[in-house]
């Protein structure tokens, strides 16, 4: 398939069977994808140029567009009384970093990370002599992308009640996470079970026990 674009005038070949005005018609030529000659116009001819040129032009403008525009990965944090923050990547690369080495089913694994308090630090919190006699109510719904859930208690993550360092993972072994895995995921080392390392976290929210 072809479209028509203007050109300068000349003799049309003989194997041209039509006349395009509308310069992004479509036309039929018998002569192949190499382009072909109408006859004039108005002192202006008509050349036909390959479909396959225009197409690879739009799928390669589309492409480029997408990569521009792209929306990085974030991850919400809901603290109590309303407070909100839309975190990055890029944010929590400002965060202490945290180096922690675990083993993941069997295999040796480094993560690059930051400490779950300090990205929980970003909203209003369950703490103080305000909440001496409430904040065991309290507890952090984890949301995956893939529909996953878990919770923690407050007092799991107050330090105040106990010492249990979690993390908020954007690197294994030096390198992003992938897909499957990220860019977000909660790692707590020493749970006997992994069902807490949550994978793709797209939400942290606190909330209180009714």
């Amino acid at each position: 398939m072809a479209v028509a674009v203007a050109g300068d005038a000349a003799s049309p070949p003989d194997n041209c069977g039509a006349v395009l005005s509308d310069p992004v018609a479509e036309a039929g030529c018998g002569g192949g994808e190499g382009g072909c000659q109408f006859e004039p116009q108005h002192g202006r001819s008509v050349r036909i140029v390959s479909m396959g040129v225009i197409k690879a032009v739009g799928v390669f403008a589309i492409l480029v567009s997408a990569a521009v525009c792209q929306i990085p990965a974030t991850l919400v944090v809901d603290g109590i009384g309303g407070t909100s923050v839309t975190l990055s990547v890029s944010d929590l690369s400002k965060l202490p970093q945290q180096s922690v080495k675990v083993t993941d089913h069997g295999n040796p694994a480094t993560f690059e990370s930051v400490l779950l308090t300090d990205v929980l630090a970003k909203v209003a919190l369950p703490t103080g002599e305000k909440f001496h006699g409430t904040a065991a109510s309290y507890f952090l719904f984890v949301e995956a992308k893939d529909g996953y859930r878990a919770v923690f208690a407050w007092a799991e993550l107050d330090s105040t009640f106990m010492d249990k360092a979690v993390y908020v993972v954007t690197k294994r072994d030096g390198n992003p996470l992938t897909d499957k895995d990220g860019p977000f995921q909660l790692v707590a080392p020493g749970e006997k079970r992994g069902a807490r390392w949550v994978r793709q976290v797209t939400a942290l929210r606190i909330r209180q026990a009714n």
